[in-house]
């Protein structure tokens, strides 16, 4: 897919003997380039170190991922320099005072494009940094509530600031569905331009074997709808429930503990390389989200096989139109339904084992994509059509 406006070509051919220099930030994609670090592994970490090796594998990029410093050095791994950025709080969080020195540390990369994705302070300390070193920068919107102004309540007030800052000032924002373009445009007046999540493939699917109960895999915020999870456990007790949910600050695991079922095995978080076999070892994944993006955990449970039951999320209505599932608009009860079915109807699951492997098949090519919008960005270019794929 040729994104590149003609007008701009010529700068490509000026400068074909020169790496794009790209800078990725994203301090917690350390949980996947450090397997040992303990940092949970979200959405957004998992597509950015999935884009940095797509970018790294091509010749005309030179690509740096910045990560937590965790204690660990500067390294390359087929092509891709891992360089640690600053040291986290507790909880996970960036000190006000290290503000500054992100910045600098950032722009004295003098990275051609920086890209950052989901709600963060990372976005506008980027931002400014991009600024202060002439480059360019690509924010990827990773939740509907980013694209509408409503950043995550985990965030301070100044991180909810740099957020908005980073995502307003942008030279180019990219967001997961048609949904997100129109929020970001209705919001803040804002073209955003489509990048379909790509399928994680980090790890291997595990080959064919027996499959028992539901799997549930997130953090442990209201928007994710543990407590559902719990509850939906409750009704079913016949069947085996799995939940690996990620603490959080201001959260108290031990509720959700203290209020599981005999059938429900809590696990608070575990690395990414344990996590990604699970999808192909359960039945079903529920999906208890009151609101997301594209959540990834869709697209590992389709890579695996495994049909989703969710209670609101749909994106692109990908998993309706591929039957890779249900969606059961927002009703509790039709959740619980769905999911005894598929526990219990063979042939039921078969289809929608099928449907789900063809919803992977559909969401081929996101990666191409979003190497082309990165390097129309590099050339000072943008697509001729926003929004458009």
């Amino acid at each position: 897919m040729n994104l590149i406006p003609r007008s701009c070509e010529r700068f490509l051919l000026r400068d074909a003997q020169t790496p794009i220099s790209v800078g990725i930030v994203s301090l917690g994609a350390c949980a996947v380039t450090e397997a040992d670090s303990g940092f949970p592994a979200g959405g957004a970490e998992v597509q950015l170190y999935i884009i940095a090796g797509m970018l790294a594998a091509e010749k005309d990029f030179r690509v740096t991922l910045h990560v937590a410093d965790i204690g660990q050095p500067e390294r390359v791994e087929s092509e891709l320099r891992i360089k640690p950025l600053v040291r986290l709080k507790p909880g996970l969080q960036i000190s006000a005072r290290a503000a500054p020195a992100i910045i600098g540390r950032l722009a004295r990369e003098r990275h051609r494009v920086y890209v950052t994705r989901s709600a963060s302070s990372i976005s506008g300390l980027t931002q400014i940094a991009a600024r202060l070193c002439g480059g360019r920068h690509l924010h990827m919107c990773a939740a509907d509530g980013e694209c509408a102004g409503l950043a995550e309540s985990t965030l301070s007030k100044p991180a909810k600031w740099l957020q908005n800052m980073g995502l307003r000032h942008a030279d180019m924002v990219a967001c997961q569905t048609i949904r997100q373009i129109e929020l970001l445009r209705s919001t803040f007046g804002i073209e955003g331009f489509l990048a379909p999540n790509i399928t994680p493939d980090l790890f291997p699917v595990p080959a064919d074997g027996p499959r028992e109960g539901v799997l549930w895999v997130g953090r442990d915020v209201e928007v994710k709808g543990p407590e559902l999870f719990v509850k939906l456990a409750r009704r079913l007790p016949d069947h085996p429930f799995t939940m690996i949910c990620q603490p959080q600050p201001g959260r108290d695991l031990r509720k959700l503990a203290s209020a599981a079922p005999k059938n429900l095995r809590l696990v608070p978080g575990l690395p990414i390389q344990q996590t990604a076999p699970l999808f192909a070892r359960h039945r079903v994944y529920a999906m208890t989200s009151l609101s997301e993006g594209f959540p990834n955990v869709l697209l590992q449970a389709a890579r695996a096989g495994t049909p989703v039951v969710s209670l609101c999320v749909d994106p692109e209505n990908l998993l309706s139109t591929n039957k890779a599932g249900f969606a059961c608009q927002g009703s509790f009860e039709e959740v619980v339904r769905h999911t005894a079915d598929l526990l219990t109807d063979p042939a039921l699951w078969e289809e929608c084992h099928e449907g789900a492997l063809r919803l992977t098949r559909e969401t081929e090519g996101a990666g191409e994509r979003i190497v082309g919008l990165i390097r129309t960005l590099a050339v000072g270019g943008v697509p001729a059509q926003p929004g458009k794929a």
